[in-house]
């Protein structure tokens, strides 16, 4: 009986997580093929976006945590069966992404200086950077209209429309690297996140369509447009502290580039190379994360407080396998993909970072089997509004965890490349660590219905 129901809610998760790990991994193929794109134009132009990039993932990354809690407020309203508030509760978050258009054009005008400075040698750095923040308000909507369908168990949509982005994406960012001749002029570093920033356009026009179909603005309310000042400030609430652990979060990776760069150019290249492979993995985590999110709101919403331990067994289950399979895939394969990115090296750069390279593909397995554990445990807590234990936890970790000891241990006394990537794990570790006793502790239970049952 315990076997057969274990079958069926790894079963039930697995239909959900592997459309969003699909739609996850075409979506991290966007980064991963830029990075290619760019490691072919030159070495140069890879390692300005791996700088540039990591500071302005904090913003996007941000307004799409914050807007993306509409998949807890869709989930939490389907559980209960109250489907007709579901529109208006994704329409917030889309004004609110409208609204953030005026903080990010002023943020464009003296944020990249401050970041970093105002050297003829970092003009291409504060550029990509200035696009970036530009084209983010568009990632807050696209992440509000794919946790409608999220929410609602539909993933189908979303992941089609990041598979066909995906394809635009590459097209866009070659021909806007390289040009076209006599069409496009070639752009360079810049035309990488020029592709991606139109891209993310486009798949907003699609959402909204389907967002706004008569079948979804009769059964859920879609056409309830109008701000909700109440339903605002309780999104803005709960999502607020996640948005700014992001913040800090990412803020907190960016450092650590920046001092990778800061000790040698081998540091950020074994950095920046292994970074693409964590994230081509990426998708694993993330769509099984976001599953966790919309199955652990489903049962909150329905009261069925029961049905989450065994919601993240299953998930603890599926990252072990997961993380099994990464370590044979790399086992086979990590001369291939490590040679991805050094066909334009010397021999004599290719011998001085090829072992940091392998050990970084070993750590890889360890860092996104801790990780995994990290984020199913994370859904759940997401999906119950634990936020400020959240932001509270992940700034510790990060800035206690990985940033000031790979500061006081690498940074300060030169250290290896390899001992960088081992701290990082064991803040991960850590991490992992946090999340599964605030869980098993059972605090977040008091605060965590969201919605009235209908």
């Amino acid at each position: 009986m315990l076997q057969t129901s274990f079958y069926n809610q790894l079963l039930s998760l697995w239909k959900l997580a592997l459309p969003l790990m699909l739609s996850s991994l075409s979506g991290v193929a966007m980064v991963f093929v830029d990075r290619l794109i760019l490691a072919r134009h030159s070495l140069e132009a890879h390692n300005i976006s791996v700088e540039a990039t990591n500071i302005g993932w904090a913003f996007i990354a941000a307004i799409g945590t914050l807007a993306g809690i509409t998949q807890v407020f869709v989930s939490q309203n389907a559980g209960a069966g109250s489907y007709k508030n579901i529109g208006k509760a994704v329409w917030q978050m889309i004004w609110l992404s409208l609204a953030s258009f005026i903080m990010f054009f002023a943020l464009s005008f003296k944020c990249p200086e401050w970041i970093f400075g105002g050297d003829e040698s970092c003009a291409l750095k504060r550029e990509y950077f200035s696009y970036m923040i530009y084209f983010a308000p568009f990632t807050g909507m696209f992440a509000a209209l794919s946790g409608f369908y999220i929410g609602l168990k539909r993933p189908l949509f979303p992941t089609i429309l990041v598979i066909g982005g995906n394809l635009l994406n590459g097209f866009l960012t070659y021909a806007l690297v390289f040009g076209v001749e006599g069409y496009v002029k070639p752009y360079g570093v810049i035309g990488a996140v020029m592709g991606t920033g139109l891209t993310v356009i486009v798949q907003v026009v699609f959402f909204l369509c389907g967002f706004l179909s008569q079948k979804n603005r009769l059964q859920y309310g879609t056409d309830q447009w109008r701000l909700d000042i109440p339903l605002l400030k309780k999104s803005f609430s709960i999502g607020f502290p996640n948005a700014f652990f992001t913040i800090l979060e990412i803020t907190g990776w960016a450092l650590f580039y920046k001092m990778m760069a800061a000790l040698s150019e081998e540091h950020l290249t074994v950095a920046g190379i292994v970074q693409n492979i964590l994230i081509l993995s990426f998708f694993f985590n993330e769509g099984m994360s976001r599953a966790i999110v919309a199955q652990t709101g489903h049962a909150i919403g329905a009261k069925q407080f029961d049905k989450i331990n065994d919601i993240l067994k299953v998930g603890f289950f599926s990252v072990t396998i997961f993380a099994i399979v990464l370590a044979i895939t790399l086992f086979f394969t990590y001369e291939t993909l490590i040679g991805l990115f050094l066909k334009d090296m010397s021999n004599e750069q290719r011998n001085m970072i090829y072992s940091a390279l392998v050990f970084g593909c070993i750590n890889t397995v360890i860092y996104k089997y801790l990780e995994g554990i990290r984020m199913i445990t994370a859904g759940a807590l997401i999906a119950s509004a634990d936020s400020k234990f959240l932001l509270t936890a992940g700034i510790a970790c990060v800035w206690l965890g990985m940033v000031m000891p790979i500061y006081l241990f690498v940074y300060r006394t030169e250290g290896s490349i390899e001992k960088a990537l081992a701290l990082c794990s064991f803040y991960t570790f850590g991490a992992a660590i946090i999340y599964l006793w605030r869980f098993y502790s059972k605090a977040w239970l008091h605060k965590a219905h969201l919605v009235e049952q209908n």
